[in-house]
């Protein structure tokens, strides 16, 4: 997953309910997560289904190298 870019990946949730397939698309091109904002605010992240999955994967191993200690 690469770098955050503010200017591209920091939207507002209005603009996400009205161009979700434009969202998408962009996931899946830059492997960015996106986050929306809500009144001005961090509201969530959305991240593409691959990236997600390498988190979890990433996570899973430094538990298991911890001897599975959260």
């Amino acid at each position: 997953m690469s770098g955050l870019r503010p200017s591209q990946d920091v939207r507002p949730v209005t603009e996400f309910r009205a161009k979700a397939s434009a969202f998408l698309n962009q996931l899946h091109q830059t492997r960015r997560p996106v986050i929306l904002t809500q009144h001005g605010r961090c509201a969530a992240v959305l991240l593409d289904v691959g990236a997600y999955e390498e988190l979890l994967d990433e996570l899973s191993q430094l538990r298991d190298a911890n001897g599975g200690q959260s």
